[in-house]
């Protein structure tokens, strides 16, 4: 295992962080309307509900913002060659950003890992985690960024 020094390890993240900076940028107008969406249905029903009832209406919102969305899309998980099952995310966004629904009062770090795995296997490069638990929704607001640069993962979407 090759031990990097610390001016090495600077000069890393700091690529990464311009790399992460990049992506963020990019995602700017997508992303803002999306987080206009769940900043609207927020306002209107207020938090705590089912992440169900989010669901429903954040397409309510996507669809009269015009924004191309697939509901519960379906990804294969493989495994050495194998498939072991398949994970659903709760939206994808104009087919570049992964849209998880939360309702819980506070953010666990096991979402954020979650995440990650969503934009590795997707193969997306963004993902927004919205968590309608806090009292304000840009509390709840969580950006992630994945720097895949491959041909993206066959999505199985029966209702787009």
């Amino acid at each position: 295992m090759t031990r990097l020094h610390s001016s090495d390890q600077a000069k890393t993240a700091s690529a990464c962080r311009l790399q992460f900076m990049r992506v963020m940028d990019e995602r700017d107008s997508l992303t803002e309307r999306i987080i206009g969406c769940a900043v609207a249905l927020h306002r209107s029903i207020g938090p705590g509900l089912r992440e169900n009832v989010y669901h429903r209406g954040l397409a309510i919102e996507f669809e009269a913002s015009g924004l191309a969305f697939a509901s519960k899309p379906s990804f294969p998980v493989h495994h050495r060659g194998r498939i072991l099952g398949e994970f659903i995310p709760d939206f994808i966004v104009d087919d570049e950003v992964i849209v998880e629904i939360k309702c819980v009062s506070a953010f666990d770090r096991v979402f954020e890992a979650q995440m990650l795995t969503y934009l590795r296997v997707t193969k997306l490069q963004r993902g927004l985690l919205l968590n309608f638990g806090r009292a304000l929704m840009r509390d709840g607001i969580h950006r992630f960024a994945n720097d895949w640069r491959g041909e993206a993962a066959p999505m199985n979407d029966p209702q787009k």
